[in-house]
């Protein structure tokens, strides 16, 4: 089935499709920092802001494998901090740098 998605026009039209909607939403994130940021009244923390999006996106992840595995997700979690820790910390690098980027994004639109 992949192959066939990927050699086919459903496929093609299927990867363009996705690329636009990656960059209107990529798009959309700066443009409404950016106005969140000039419009009068307090500004906020951007440290806060950056941390709350964190916490929505594991709080999603964490539901979406909790709906994958079911009951046993909690071990799969403690599975993967304590058995898988070097791939843990693999994956650490990335999302440090990530929040790291996340911060940079709020000073570039104040």
């Amino acid at each position: 089935l992949y192959k066939f998605l990927n050699t086919s026009i459903i496929g093609y039209a299927l990867q363009y499709l996705l690329l636009i909607l990656l960059v209107v939403q990529n798009s959309s994130v700066i443009i409404t920092t950016r106005y969140s940021r000039v419009v009068s009244g307090d500004l906020y923390f951007t440290a806060t802001a950056v941390f709350l999006t964190e916490m929505l996106k594991l709080f999603i992840c964490t539901s979406v494998m909790f709906y994958q595995t079911g009951s046993a997700a909690g071990v799969e979690i403690i599975e993967i901090f304590t058995v898988k820790y070097i791939d843990t910390l693999k994956m650490s690098v990335p999302a440090i740098l990530y929040v790291f980027q996340n911060n940079l994004l709020y000073v570039a639109a104040s």
